[in-house]
């Protein structure tokens, strides 16, 4: 077998390898009866060879992959994409706006933090010092200790960590803006593909991204063909595409729609109107927007209420598992059926203290039932607080 660089790539050895043709380089210099016993002087010496001679076949490897955005990793794949102009999306912190009642003008120090009831992990440090207000309250912004997603539920950061004389309470008007964790390498390189894509235009994939990275306010994007003579099942004329947007202005869409679609390729949706192209002529562009499937939720839940068993259900679990259950499903993309136990199991992971869970849902407005919904291409989900129920 070839090692190196091959006209197939790169080959490299490994130790069991490097450990047989050390071997057979042994016996062909000294004889078949060498004694290569891991116990033995020289058994111990080649050894160490043999690991010291496969870390550079190692390092041979990392440095052949390191062009190659497939197998590139960390650090590499950073410079790799750095020739792109892209960086890595770095880790955040949740952010949420706490009210903080007490003495009036008295000082709140920068080391002043609160957690979220009965989740003690979910902790907020204030940003800067501030004072009260001479009214006895002051709004400011806190960080989550932690990176990553950190949740703090509307009313829920009631919990002061850090004794400050004078301070009284602390509550949260609003849910915080979750933050995220560091950009994976897989992560990363789906938003180099989906940008070059986006700057090539013209592709189905390349248009969704180009509206998704250049239309405010869009949070969902896509976008299917018909590359047929005839009008497909969906309506769609012969040589059109349709995409289908939530979110954003549609005048908006429209002019990004006609800075990438396709020469002589027709756009085809329920929203029609003008924009005007690079060269200066008015066109009449189409797109459609997604459907929205309002959701009924009813939760029956068993939880404990005995510390010494385990963490408690909190005094406002009801209100926490109607808003991780809107987080949820406002989560889920268009097409993405709502999967019951998926819904279970990211409640249950989110507020504590719940032991068991029966969840029914359905398309409004019929009742809620214990059967997943089938959510259809062009189609996505959303659910309002108030239909949520939940019984504990």
């Amino acid at each position: 077998m070839a090692f190196g660089v091959t006209t197939t790539g790169f080959s490299q050895k490994t130790l069991s390898d490097i450990v047989t043709e050390t071997e057979n380089e042994y016996k062909s210099a000294f004889g078949d009866n060498v004694n290569f016993d891991p116990r033995s002087l020289l058994g111990q010496e080649k050894g160490i060879h043999d690991e010291q001679i496969s870390a550079i076949w190692e390092l041979g490897t990392a440095l052949y992959n390191y062009q190659d955005s497939n197998q590139s990793e960390g650090i590499s794949l950073d410079r790799l994409y750095a020739l792109n102009g892209l960086t890595r999306l770095p880790a955040t912190r949740s952010t949420v706006v706490v009210t903080i009642t007490g003495t009036p003008l008295l000082a709140v120090p920068s080391n002043f933090a609160v957690s979220v009831s009965g989740s003690p992990l979910a902790r907020f440090t204030i940003s800067a010092a501030t004072s009260i207000g001479a009214g006895g309250t002051v709004e400011a912004t806190f960080l989550s200790d932690d990176y990553g997603a950190i949740a703090a539920p509307a009313t829920t950061l009631t919990v002061i960590e850090t004794t400050v004389t004078g301070i009284t309470s602390v509550n949260n008007a609003s849910s915080a803006s979750l933050g995220s964790t560091a950009e994976t390498d897989t992560e990363f390189r789906i938003r180099r593909n989906a940008t070059i894509v986006s700057r090539e235009g013209g592709t189905d994939y390349g248009i969704s991204n180009s509206i998704l990275n250049n239309v405010e306010n869009v949070t969902s994007a896509v976008t299917i063909s018909n590359r047929g003579d005839v009008t497909d099942s969906d309506g769609r004329p012969p040589h059109s595409f349709e995409t289908l947007v939530e979110g954003g202005l549609d005048q908006d869409i429209w002019d990004q729609i006609v800075l990438v679609q396709p020469s002589g390729i027709q756009s085809f949706g329920t929203e029609s109107g003008t924009a005007v192209d690079p060269q200066g002529v008015s066109q009449t562009i189409e797109f459609s927007r997604i459907v929205s499937k309002a959701l009924e939720f009813d939760i029956t839940l068993t939880t404990n209420s005995d510390s010494a068993v385990g963490a408690v259900y909190p005094v406002d679990g009801d209100d926490q598992v109607k808003t991780a259950t809107k987080a949820y499903i406002d989560s889920l993309a268009q097409n993405n059926d709502v999967i019951i136990e998926q819904v279970k199991s990211y409640i249950i992971s989110n507020v504590a203290g719940i032991t068991a869970a029966t969840v029914l849902v359905a398309i409004k407005p019929a009742s809620p039932a214990g059967s997943n919904i089938v959510i259809a291409f062009g189609e996505k989900s959303s659910i309002a607080l108030v239909d949520i129920g939940v019984t504990s």
